[in-house]
């Protein structure tokens, strides 16, 4: 989905669209979140004190709000379906870059197994 928008609309198309996501990121998560775009669509959230049912809801929260907004590019209206890939922090994870791999293994589970899921991490993707 990400790449046949990458091709229609090109880098200025896709600029527009990760600032509107931003914008909706914005109004969906506390003050003391911090997220930012990774790559090829990919945005990571960290959100402070959040147990996973926490995260969960937020993700939902986030999904809807993204799913249901009618984006513009180039007088085209373009919707998005949003997969999430969520990590909780433990004590096994010894660095940040280990707890990035480990999101981007629960969002690309995400990605195989239907659009529009929500998937925490598990021992058992790796």
């Amino acid at each position: 989905e990400w790449d046949a928008i990458v091709s229609r609309f090109g880098q200025k198309g896709i600029n527009k669209l990760e600032m509107e996501i931003i914008n909706i990121l914005k109004s969906s998560v506390r003050q003391a979140d911090i997220f930012g775009r990774i790559n090829n669509g990919r945005i990571i959230l960290v959100m402070t004190n959040t147990a996973g049912t926490g995260a969960k809801i937020c993700a939902e929260r986030i999904q809807g709000a993204l799913q249901s907004q009618d984006f513009r590019l180039s007088k085209t209206v373009v919707k998005l379906t949003i997969g999430i890939g969520i990590i909780s922090y433990s004590k096994d994870i010894t660095s940040p870059e280990e707890m990035m791999n480990k999101a981007v293994t629960a969002l690309g589970n995400a990605g195989r197994t239907g659009k529009g899921k929500i998937v925490f991490y598990a021992k058992e993707m790796n």
